[in-house]
């Protein structure tokens, strides 16, 4: 007879406490390896295999019926298999039991007709490709994301879901997350050579031979949550190569994709060596940057224009001139579109001089360690160039950047002696495709703008004067490794030109400052303040705030307090860049999507969608509101899709008139009501 048991904590582990346990923040974009905990105000959510956590184990027996699998899903300390921790909730755990015995053997392993491994009669030492689909990506290894580095690839599909996922190679799922943010849905699948193959932003897992997808939704059920993490240990489901594993999605973060890593031991491979993809266009380079640094600031740069002529790039023309009070390097714009329509970072960049390589960036693989380098190989502040996605590679390994994947003469300086120096700078995709362009920089010794002022102890900054300035105080520490800061006052006119898709009306820009240098970035909050002869009174006031944003970038709503007492607009960034403080008094604007996305029906519910789109304060979440017919439905602001998603009853589709009400607000507390009929 099946049964539940509960056994006593474990010795040294008081019941109820909760330890430190594995767990990604997509959100940060950190090192995956890094741990942390994650407090819900309800139970522990970690389900983990040898975790220490121990409050209440549970020994579920499965059926008769499924006595061949039941050794992938015992819980016990006793035996391998998935382990669940769960605080004291009777109720709870006999809910699981009863969802476990009402279900029978659903454990057991079986093959349906149709459901034969995919590219199963070939050698299972290569990888397969996973998708049904075109080999076409959206992102490759070492993009940077945030502050940090992209772990895989991300394949399209066709911005669908539902598309059939297999294993890459055979392999026993070792872990399953399950989440609203980052991976979203992922499977873990460890193959017989020890790497590990991961696949994230999944709709669903496979639920036909092992039954994965109930596995998960009785975990949630169980923990009452929607973030659930599955562990296994020795014994595990497992896989062919080309067996059927998850459905793509659009979990997590990003609109529909698929992504793919591959781990080894502490590092992440790139995939491409594994599963290739047809590129025959070469990277696309966009601009090179000439840049002086002092004590590890750039205090100058310059931009030089890159031309395409008769499939040759060359950029400038004669000797680049520059003086530097301290150091001389290259910056370099570029991209890749791998073989789709799109803008992916380049797999290597070199460059030569006269004799020999002197910089060499590849992206073979990226240990754990590297993840916390992002920002020292890639200028963020110029992801956009000229209106394009690009990536903006520093060519030189700046102070603090120990990334495993680059090599370097003299850190990749340049010679700073007057003399010219001629040198290629190349960008390579990982199929061999090569950009060059080459140019003569003559580097001599020269004096830093006095402008820039000394930073290493932080202080006060400060820019305009009149009714009218800025102040930037920086506190103890919060700069350490910029050693000067350039504070200036930027003409209101030239908004429009920085940021042409966003910038409010004329007159709503009420100052623009810039803090440089624009690729640095604090350790601790500094403090922003602009103090103007504007008093706005208390409605008005909600509307204004300052913004943070770089050329060609949407700017970034920076939360704003306002003092009547002192006319000062205050907030608070760890980042440099322009700043500006402008009036939002424009509300969201409402539009329809193609007839396809409009509505899908579902088992329960039919989806109704509408896009909207703000694009200076950013759409408020938790204001929207949603009505059918007068009553209130569920809704949500799905921010990848930029759409309203309202759940209406599946009654409206048996035709008749219906009324569709929606009302969202920004984050400045603009709103905007649309209503239509439907059918």
């Amino acid at each position: 007879m099946s049964r539940v048991r509960t056994d006593a904590p474990a010795p040294g582990i008081r019941p109820g406490a909760v330890r430190p346990y594995a767990y990604r923040n997509p959100r940060r974009r950190l090192n995956p390896f890094s741990t942390g905990t994650r407090e819900t105000g309800r139970a522990p959510i970690s389900i983990r295999i040898a975790s220490p956590v121990h409050e209440h184990f549970f020994h579920l027996k499965c059926p008769a019926a499924a006595v061949e699998s039941a050794k992938y899903f015992k819980v016990s300390h006793r035996e391998a298999g998935v382990r669940m921790t769960v605080s004291p909730r009777s109720r709870a755990v006999g809910l699981a039991a009863l969802m476990f015995f009402c279900l029978g053997g659903f454990l057991s392993p079986r093959v349906l007709p149709g459901d034969a491994p995919r590219e199963a009669a070939q050698d299972d030492a290569t990888f397969a490709w996973m998708l049904g689909l075109p080999r076409a990506l959206s992102g490759t290894l070492g993009e940077v994301r945030g502050y940090s580095f992209h772990s895989g690839i991300d394949i399209k599909t066709r911005m669908r879901t539902g598309y059939p996922v297999y294993a890459a190679q055979k392999g026993r799922v070792t872990r399953i997350t399950s989440s609203d943010a980052g991976y979203g849905n992922g499977i873990f699948l460890t193959h017989p050579d020890g790497r590990t193959s991961v696949y994230g932003h999944l709709d669903s897992f496979e639920d036909e031979t092992y039954r994965l997808d109930s596995v998960v939704r009785i975990a949630k059920l169980l923990f009452n949550s929607d973030s659930v993490d599955l562990a296994f240990e020795r014994s595990a489901p497992e896989y062919p190569r080309g067996g059927l594993i998850a459905r793509s999605g659009e979990s997590g973060s990003g609109p529909p994709h698929l992504h793919y890593e591959v781990r080894a031991g502490d590092s992440f491979e790139n995939p491409l060596a594994l599963v290739p993809v047809r590129d025959d266009e070469p990277p696309v380079i966009e601009s090179v940057f000439l840049c002086a640094e002092e004590s590890g600031t750039t205090v100058s740069e310059r931009k030089v224009p890159v031309r395409l002529e008769d499939g040759a790039y060359t950029a400038g023309s004669g000797t680049l001139e520059l003086d530097t009070p301290g150091k001389a390097y290259l910056k370099l714009g570029c991209f890749d579109r791998a073989g789709a329509h799109n803008s992916c970072t380049v797999y290597r960049i070199t460059v030569h001089d006269d004799t020999r390589t002197v910089f060499d960036l590849r992206f073979d693989r990226i240990r754990a360690a590297d993840f916390q380098y992002g920002r020292h190989i890639f200028d963020v502040s110029k992801s956009t160039i000229d209106g394009t996605v690009s990536y903006t590679h520093f060519l030189c390994r700046r102070s603090g950047n120990g990334f495993s994947g680059l090599a370097a003469v003299n850190d990749g300086y340049l010679p700073v002696d007057g003399r010219a120096h001629s040198y290629t700078v190349t960008a390579y995709d990982f199929k061999g495709n090569s950009s060059a362009v080459t140019l003569a920089v003559a580097a001599r010794p020269g004096v830093r703008d006095p402008a820039w002022k000394d930073a290493g102890a932080g202080g006060w900054f400060t820019a305009g004067s009149g009714t009218q300035s800025f102040t930037l105080y920086a506190h103890p520490g919060s700069t350490a490794g910029t050693a000067f800061l350039k504070v200036e006052e930027v003409p209101r006119e030239r908004l429009a030109e920085m940021i042409p898709e966003s910038a409010p009306a004329a007159g709503d820009v009420l100052a623009v400052y810039a803090v440089r240098p624009f690729d640095a970035l604090f350790n601790g909050q500094v403090t922003l303040a602009v103090k103007s002869d504007i008093r706005p009174g208390p409605d008005d006031a909600k509307k204004i705030s300052l913004y943070q944003f770089f050329e060609g970038k949407s700017p970034r709503l920076l939360p704003t307090a306002y003092s009547a007492a002192t006319g000062s607009f205050t907030s608070s960034t760890y980042r440099c860049g322009y700043f500006a403080l402008m009036r939002d008094g424009d509300a969201p604007v409402f539009t329809m999507p193609p007839t396809f996305e409009f509505t899908e029906d579902t088992r329960i519910a039919r989806l109704i969608r509408l896009y909207v789109f703000d694009p200076l304060s950013d759409i408020d979440p938790e204001s929207v509101e949603c009505l059918v017919d007068g009553e209130a439905v569920p809704g949500g602001y799905d921010r990848d899709r930029s759409w309203i998603e309202m759940k209406a009853p599946l009654s409206i589709a048996g035709g008749g008139l219906h009324h569709l009400w929606a009302r969202i607000a920004d984050r400045a507390g603009n709103a905007r009501t649309f209503r239509t009929l439907m059918r």
